[in-house]
């Protein structure tokens, strides 16, 4: 088990820090295709097969904040037309589920999608009781009939202290992960615990945290691999797994994101 190393840096506001390396929100990869690169030109997916309109998550499902304090993994989800293409300037409607302790950081309650038929919100926390140890809070996007729902937890900051991010566990040997075949699932690639470092909960496991591989230059950029369904969700304890798909032959390398905080830089390579 390998501690990522500088978790003691007191403030969780930058999303996506390479510091080395309450129950569970909803999956909500359930109510559409899987989650996607934000970052590159969308390429056609299962939504052109299926001959109708899809609305998907792209990153921010399972991110963290420290109550009283802003999000800096922003919610980002893709609406894409019958053939599969993305729709620009649709109007996705936002809104507050369960916990009601999230602020969208928007004018209304709709955005408009880019060109990538992408669109994007970010937001922040409002304190919590203080005899809250963590709340899991929703945000559910809709357009054209269609809803998905991503989840947040939000962390306990006492008062008078900074903002500590959750304190994650790596328990996979990094940076290299060895070898694997193209066309397969590599089981169990990373395997991660997430504990909560401040407040009632302190020590307990983080609950629906995500885990998702990006590029190691930008985290809101999806990387060439993904875990099986875009992003891992952690159980109850605080434990998340990603099992990695691979796809052609070559060198990968890209960062493990967890709780959109934490990242470890990573290297697989897949043979023939």
């Amino acid at each position: 088990m390998k501690l990522a190393a500088g978790f003691l840096v007191l403030c969780a506001c930058g999303s996506g820090r390479d510091f080395g390396g309450g129950d569970p929100s909803p999956d909500s990869g359930t109510t559409t295709t899987k989650d996607e690169d934000a970052g590159k030109p969308p390429a056609q997916n299962d939504a052109g097969a299926t001959g109708v309109p899809t609305l998907e998550i792209v990153p921010g499902n399972g991110g963290t904040v420290p109550s009283g304090w802003p999000a800096t993994d922003p919610l980002r989800v893709r609406a894409r037309d019958a053939q599969g293409n993305p729709v620009a300037n649709a109007d996705v409607k936002f809104s507050v589920g369960a916990g009601q302790s999230l602020h969208l950081q928007i004018a209304s309650d709709t955005v408009p999608t880019d060109q990538s038929g992408v669109a994007s919100v970010t937001y922040n926390a409002f304190p919590l009781d203080v005899n809250k140890g963590h709340e899991s809070d929703t945000v559910t996007a809709t357009w054209n009939g269609l809803s998905v729902q991503l989840g947040v937890i939000i962390t306990q900051v006492p008062s008078g202290q900074w903002a500590a991010p959750p304190l994650f566990y790596i328990q996979t040997p990094e940076p290299d992960l060895g070898t694997a075949k193209a066309g397969s699932t590599f089981t169990a690639a990373i395997q991660i615990l997430g504990t909560f470092q401040q407040g009632p909960d302190f020590n307990h496991g983080v609950p629906g945290y995500g885990l998702r591989l990006t590029s190691t230059q930008d985290t809101l950029v999806a990387a060439d691999l993904e875990c099986t369904g875009g992003t891992a969700l952690a159980d109850a304890q605080g434990k998340v797994t990603c099992d990695i798909v691979t796809k052609t032959p070559g060198d990968y390398y890209f960062s493990a994101l967890a709780g959109g905080q934490i990242k470890w830089d990573m290297h697989l390579k897949v043979t023939p």
